[in-house]
Formats: structure tokens, C-alpha cells, sequence
């Protein structure tokens, strides 16, 4: 009977591993109420639960005082968060286990129970066997996973709905995702893999045979380039690199030869199509590094010689006083008393922007920032007369109204040190004002399934139920009805927003009936956008639904412009700037427990830097170990760095103890993965990513059976 009860924790830890990157398949989503592998986890954890209980093992616990430390340093700083005014208005999904409060420890139990994998691979993989099994099921697992990713971007080309959601409308290029959440995701799985398959592969280890293992290395290596993670391919290079030095005696050059030659030839292959295909790789250099330099380093300004500035020569109607949340129009003529030109069009045009400021110097959330264009080109020294619109908060109080232009995308004029904004005392008080659409009724009714390119004629009854009339015949902003599609992320289907003029001025509580021809474009169905969403959209300001979710920046005269999230030269450098510029923030007010676990999602809207965007998502730190700062203070750091301390000390002492061949190539390789994984984590968060502990318990593993003589057993 026992040995049946061990055999199937066994089977089921395989599985586990098998089954870790299968997180984004919707029928086993539809099977299973947790992820699989969470399930896997369960049952394995307590079939080798009933062994210690029975007292037919005893119970391993490595790293168990620097482990239990920095977990209850995350408890503590969580307790400690439950007094910060933590706030979810506008972020869409913080409700239920992601609301404020309850998010917090909903973290902390995914991190025990990622501490918690940890221990299960330990005490599960206690022999050779048994390590060098689950070795191979993990290369196979990432093989697949890698093969299924490249067949998604490639049929995606070939036309084939493949389900690709990471195209071309998002990023330069196709990227795979596989069944992860994201590109980014997958190339971390990827890590926790591939560093240690090439080097078993390199120095001639026959867990597979030789050409059924160099295609498992190879697909995934091309998996891993197509994820266009830059910082998941940094990190793996210098994994492999160092591992590669110090197993430089093992390796076999017939092997690199043999890897090397289908990677040159791929390497062909992909200059030629990028160079015919995709010239915009051309610029990435240009567009990353040289260009969005300036935002991470404002010094690059060369403030002698061709310079930004403004002088705001006139402004009219005076602004003293506006209802929260009420939309004004003022005209500023501004002066271009810079040496640069004022670009209106290219990828960086300059327009005029403003901030509210409140006494406590941040930015004020639910502040709308609605950009005007300039009508052309200002030369230095040229005046033009702007027509604005401006959003009041939705808080009342005194605020500072700042008016400044801004190069897109790069910095606003004063922060670029020559240029002063204008500045306006304002009263924001009274009741809070917003525009509001109600469908009473549509006729006939929708169809369930939409035909694409058929038009479908309605009759759709709208309520006003805001405090705003909407001005039909306004000549510069009229108020219109419209619709879009929008797909299961919330992404909108660009350069289709179909408009419905109105009759006549609806005042609050008035109605008004419209003959609307819908249509859904064949791209719709194609991509994905399958959501259909009715709205009034004030023209070259706001959509109406869009009022309180702080989207990014609008575009006054040409309708709202969505800030391009996929594209790394337009916002993934500024993003991630913006991100970690608000965790600092955070840590000068919190430095000793910091906001608590999870809380910084809650909190960067009020903390974020004034050239920041709003969020309406819950955004994430994007590197983890300035998140454990930032969450957990000074306390949680240091209980971290004697957690990564321990690790580097039990693998040091490791590789002292003398061991046969291939217990340091396993555990050179396995340690490679946790270097290249952490490498990426400067980037990105994923303190609770199953692999990753999974991927330490099997180096600890290693440690044990190889290098302590536990190959029958866990050594005390």
C-alpha cells in the first residue's frame, strides 16, 4: 500500500511539472475551478501529508528560518497596510478577492503556498531517478508549450485563426504567448527550463537521444526569441554564459557544433524576413534607447544649444472656480520662445497638456487630461492661439490649474529646465457634474450572433442621466451617440467608431430616440472584438463611459487617441520609468513596513509622478525586488536578502563537496535557471510563480540527493 501511495505523489508531481505553464487553456478552465497544476499541488501535498502523519517520512524543511522570517515580514507590513486610505476608484477587476484590504492577504496565501511547492519538490524528488524524471518531463512540457506558441504566430500569418492575441495591432511583430498570460510570462517559464536543457545537451547527457534533444532545445529556443522579451533573452544569455565557464571542461564541441548550425541557419532565415517583412525592427534602437533617453535621464538635454520653451502670452475666460468634475474651454495664445520648432504631426508632435496640483504635491486622481493639437507648425519665436478644454477634479478642494505644452511621449516643457507653466488658482467645489447615457430601449432587438459586414438597422431610445446637457450643434465639440468593439481584455477595435448626429440639445433627464445602422467590421470577428458597446462620446474630449476610468491621454480636434501599450517604442521604457519612479515614492513615506503586499496597485495613482498616466488597470511595480521594497519595507527587504543569502550559501557550499559528473551539471544548470529568472525579475513581478520555487526545491533537491548522499532518502 505504501509503496502504490508513493508511486502516485510521484505520478501526480510529474504531472504537476508537466502541467505548470498551461495557465491560459480555456477548457481546462472550464474543468477546473483552480489552475490544474494548483490542483496537482493539492492532491500530492496530501497524499505525502498522510506519510508524515503515518510517520513514514520525516518532514524536510530547507530554508525554513529565512523562509517563515520574510513571511511574516509580509504579514506584518500587510496588518500594517489595513490603516493606509487605500482606494480602487477607477481600477477596473479591484473588486471581490482583488479588492482593497482583502488583496493584500489574498497575496500572502499564494506566496505560502508557493513557499509550499517548494517543500513539495523537495520532499517528493528524493532520489536520482526521480530528479533526473522530472527533468525530462519539464523539457518535454516546455517543448510542447514552445511548439503550440511558434504554430500560433505562424498560422496567424498563414490567415489561420490561431487565437493569437499578441499581433501586430500590439507590438512591432507577432509575439508568442503560448498558454501563458503574456509574451513576458512565457519567456520566464521558458528560463526555468532552458539554461539547464542546454547544458545536460552541451556536455553530452543521454536523458533523451541525442537529435530528439536538440530539437526539444532548438524549438524552444526559437519560442524563446519569438517572445521578443529582451530582458528574458539578457538574462538567459548570461546564464548560459556562466554556466558554459564553469562547465567549459564538460562540454562536448561536437554538441555546440550541432546546435550551433540550425541556430545560424534560423538566424538566416529571420534577418531575411525581417528585412523584407517587418523594416520597422530597423528602428528599434532609435526609438528605445536614443530616443526615450531623456526620460530616464533629463540631463541629456542639451540646454545650450536647441531647446523647448513656452511663454503663455494670454489666456481668457479667467479660471477661478469650477464644479468637480465639469469640463471648461478656455483659449491660451502661446508663444514659442525656444529655439526648436513646435512639430504638429510625426510620432513625438508637441501639444498643450495641463496637470491639477493639489497641497499635498502629487498629481490629483480622476483628473481627465485632455490634449489640443497644435493647428501646424510653430516656428521660434511664432505666437498661436489654442482653444482647450479642461476637466475639473472630482474632489473637491483648492487646486493649482498648471497649463504647460509637451513633446509626446517624451517630457513636458518644464521638465525639461527652461520652460515655466502657467499657473491658475482654482476652487473646485459643489456638486460633482459628469455626463451619463442610459439605453432605455432598443428596437428591434440585437441578434445573439452578429454577421460580419451585414448592416443591421435599430431604433435606440437614450436617456440623459447626467447633470450636463449634450450640445448637439456645438461647432467645436458636438455631442454624439456611437458604438465600438472591444474584445475580452478591454481593447478597443481601432478606426471604427461609427457617430449618430443628434436632432437637438438633450438636457438632463430628456430622451431622444435614434435610427442607428450597425455593423461589425470582418477584422472584428477575425482579431477577437466581439464585445459591442453603446456610447455618447462628447466630440475631440470623451467618451462617456470613459469619464472616471483616467484613460490614457485624448486628443482634442481628432477624436481620443489610445496610448499604444504594446509598443516598446512608444510605452513600455516610459512605463515602467513611471512605475518604479512611483514605488520610490511610496518607500520615502513607508520606508520601515512599507504599503503592504499588493497595496502599491492600490496606491499608484496617488503617488505616481506629475508626466505619469493614470491607471484604470491594477498596475504592478514591474520589478520584484523593488516591489519587496516597496510592499514590505525595510523589514521584508532584509528578511529577503537573508532569504537569497541562504540560497547562495547552501549552493556554494554544494559545489565544495566532491559529487560525480552529472549531479554539477544538474545543479550548474538548475542554478543557471534561477540566475536567468532572476535577472528578468528586475522587469517584471512573479514573487509567486509556481515554476520558480518548483525550479529552486529541484536545485535544493539536487543538492540533497547528489551532494549529501540522500539518494535513498532525505538526509537530516
Amino acid at each position: 500500500m505504501d509503496t502504490v501511495i508513493i508511486r502516485a505523489q510521484q505520478v501526480l508531481f510529474y504531472l504537476l511539472v508537466f502541467f505548470l505553464p498551461y495557465i491560459e487553456v480555456p477548457f481546462l478552465k472550464k474543468i477546473f475551478v483552480l489552475r490544474l497544476s494548483n490542483d496537482l499541488a493539492i492532491l500530492a501535498g496530501l497524499l505525502l501529508a498522510r506519510q508524515l502523519i503515518l510517520k513514514k517520512i520525516k518532514l524536510q524543511l530547507p530554508l525554513l528560518i529565512p523562509l517563515a522570517l520574510f513571511l511574516l515580514a509580509c504579514l506584518i507590513s500587510s496588518l500594517n497596510g489595513l490603516r493606509l486610505p487605500l482606494d480602487a476608484s477607477g481600477l477596473a477587476g479591484a473588486t471581490g478577492r482583488n479588492a482593497p484590504g482583502v488583496f493584500s492577504f489574498v497575496t500572502l496565501f499564494w506566496m505560502v503556498f508557493a513557499v509550499g511547492l517548494f517543500w513539495l519538490a523537495f520532499n517528493i524528488v528524493n532520489r536520482k531517478d526521480i530528479l533526473v524524471k522530472t527533468i525530462k518531463v519539464s523539457i518535454v512540457s516546455a517543448a510542447i508549450v514552445s511548439l503550440y506558441g511558434i504554430w500560433t504566430v505562424v498560422g496567424y500569418k498563414l490567415g489561420v485563426d490561431t487565437g493569437l492575441k499578441f499581433t501586430e495591432q500590439y507590438w512591432l511583430v507577432p509575439r508568442v504567448a503560448s498558454t501563458a498570460l503574456e509574451p513576458l510570462f512565457f519567456a520566464n517559464y521558458l528560463l526555468s527550463i532552458l539554461p539547464l536543457a542546454m547544458m545536460m545537451y552541451l556536455t553530452g547527457s543521454a536523458i533523451f537521444s541525442e537529435y530528439l534533444f536538440l530539437a526539444f532545445i532548438f524549438i524552444q529556443l526559437v519560442a524563446m526569441f519569438m517572445t521578443f522579451s529582451t530582458t528574458a533573452w539578457l538574462g538567459f544569455a548570461m546564464a548560459v554564459i556562466i554556466a558554459a565557464v564553469i562547465l567549459r571542461n564538460d562540454l562536448r564541441a561536437d554538441r555546440i557544433v550541432k546546435l550551433a548550425i540550425p541556430v545560424i541557419v534560423f538566424a538566416c532565415v529571420l534577418a531575411f524576413i525581417g528585412y523584407r517583412y517587418y523594416p520597422r525592427l530597423a528602428y528599434l534602437h532609435s526609438t528605445i534607447i536614443s530616443k526615450y533617453s531623456n526620460t530616464v535621464k533629463k540631463t541629456t538635454y542639451d540646454t545650450a544649444g536647441k531647446y523647448y520653451k513656452a511663454d503663455f502670452v494670454k489666456s481668457s475666460p479667467a479660471i477661478n472656480s469650477m464644479l468637480p468634475g465639469s469640463y471648461h474651454e478656455v483659449n491660451l495664445t502661446v508663444r514659442n520662445a525656444g529655439t526648436r520648432a513646435w512639430a504638429d504631426k510625426g510620432p513625438n508632435p508637441v501639444q498643450l497638456t495641463y496637470l491639477w496640483i493639489n497641497p499635498r504635491q502629487y498629481t490629483e486622481r480622476n483628473v481627465l487630461r485632455v490634449r489640443t493639437c497644435l493647428p501646424r507648425e510653430v516656428k521660434p519665436g511664432e505666437t498661436v492661439t489654442l482653444g482647450a478644454f479642461v476637466r475639473a477634479p472630482l474632489i473637491p478642494g483648492k487646486y493649482q490649474l498648471q497649463w504647460d505644452m509637451i513633446e509626446e511621449y517624451v517630457n513636458a516643457f518644464q521638465d525639461q529646465g527652461r520652460s515655466r507653466p502657467l499657473a491658475m488658482e482654482v476652487d473646485v467645489s459643489g456638486v460633482v457634474q459628469g455626463y451619463a447615457v442610459t439605453v432605455a430601449e432598443i428596437t428591434p432587438p440585437l441578434p445573439g450572433e452578429f454577421v460580419p459586414g451585414k448592416k443591421y438597422r435599430v431604433n435606440v431610445k437614450l436617456r440623459n442621466t447626467g447633470t450636463i446637457a449634450w450640445e448637439a450643434n456645438n461647432p467645436r465639440s458636438p455631442v454624439r451617440f456611437g458604438y465600438r468593439w472591444f474584445n475580452e481584455k478591454g481593447m478597443l477595435l481601432g478606426n471604427f467608431e461609427p457617430r449618430v448626429k443628434l436632432p437637438y440639445e438633450i438636457k438632463p433627464g430628456g430622451e431622444v430616440i435614434l435610427s442607428v445602422e450597425i455593423v461589425k467590421p470582418e477584422k472584428a470577428l477575425k482579431e477577437g472584438f466581439n464585445i459591442l458597446k453603446f456610447d455618447m462620446v462628447r466630440e475631440g474630449v470623451i467618451w462617456f463611459a470613459e469619464q472616471n476610468t483616467i484613460p490614457p491621454y485624448y486628443v482634442k480636434d481628432v477624436g481620443p487617441v489610445l496610448l499604444d501599450e504594446y509598443r516598446p517604442n512608444v510605452y513600455t521604457v516610459l512605463e515602467r520609468w513611471w512605475l518604479w519612479r512611483a514605488a520610490v515614492n511610496m518607500f520615502r513615506e513607508h520606508p520601515v513596513l512599507g504599503v503592504g503586499l499588493g497595496n502599491y496597485t492600490f496606491l499608484y495613482n496617488r503617488y505616481k509622478t506629475p508626466d505619469a498616466i493614470f491607471k484604470n488597470t491594477m498596475p504592478v511595480v514591474n520589478n520584484q525586488y523593488l516591489e519587496i521594497l516597496v510592499e514590505t519595507g525595510a523589514l521584508g527587504a532584509c528578511a529577503f536578502l537573508f532569504f537569497v543569502f541562504s540560497v547562495f550559501l547552501n549552493i556554494r557550499r554544494a559545489f565544495k563537496r566532491p559529487v560525480d559528473p552529472i549531479g554539477r551539471i544538474i545543479l550548474v544548470g538548475l542554478t543557471a535557471c534561477l540566475f536567468a529568472m532572476a535577472i528578468q525579475l528586475n522587469f517584471f513581478c512573479g514573487k509567486v510563480l509556481h515554476y520558480l520555487w518548483i525550479t529552486l526545491g529541484l536545485a535544493f533537491a539536487a543538492i540533497n540527493v547528489y551532494f549529501r548522499g540522500g539518494d535513498d532518502g532525505h538526509a537530516g
